[in-house]
């Protein structure tokens, strides 16, 4: 399962450790729970271990449909709003990439600038983190991503397995940035 492995990969070191893997990519949002092998080889780390017959367990796991690319549709929507235009607009791809460009910018900066051409026209916009913030809101992330955390929580407190429990959280994935 992926998101052993990515559990496994991380550098938490503490045997039989419940770490929650938040992996949110490009496409997906998934949410697993996974328990470390109770003990770690002297040599080799949890990879090795796992090739030699460890034992991480996924205890719960739940996704959903949502990404990266959504993120990045959404940002263009909420320009072309602005702009009084919609999404059949000759040159939309160049505004959606332009927006994945700028999304990525802001794990790092306040600010980003697009540039794009919309219906033969240069644009040049800035969008902020709080911009980002406000399009997230708006198109319902919070609640998405609380639907896919609870649904593997809730599988957890069936096995008696709380989320004071947990070790850590684990991000992965271009959009957990």
């Amino acid at each position: 399962d992926e998101s052993t492995a990515a559990a496994l990969g991380y550098a938490v070191t503490e045997p039989d450790a419940l770490v929650l893997v938040f992996d949110f990519g490009g496409g997906t949002l998934d949410v697993s729970l996974v328990q470390l092998p109770k003990d770690k080889a002297s040599t080799g780390g949890w990879l090795s271990r796992l090739r030699r017959g460890g034992e991480a367990k996924l205890i719960a796991k739940a996704g959903g449909a949502l990404g990266g690319s959504d993120v990045d549709r959404w940002i263009a929507a909420s320009v072309l709003r602005e702009l009084g235009l919609d999404e059949t607009a000759e040159g939309y791809q160049s505004l959606v990439t332009a927006c994945e460009s700028a999304k990525i910018a802001l794990s790092e900066s306040e600010s980003a600038s697009l540039q794009f051409t919309l219906v033969g026209v240069e644009h040049q916009h800035t969008l902020t983190r709080r911009d980002l913030e406000i399009v997230l809101i708006e198109n319902g992330m919070d609640a998405a991503v609380s639907r896919v955390l609870e649904r593997t929580l809730y599988t957890a407190r069936q096995q008696e397995i709380f989320a004071e429990h947990l070790k850590d959280v684990l991000m992965v994935g271009g959009m957990s940035l």
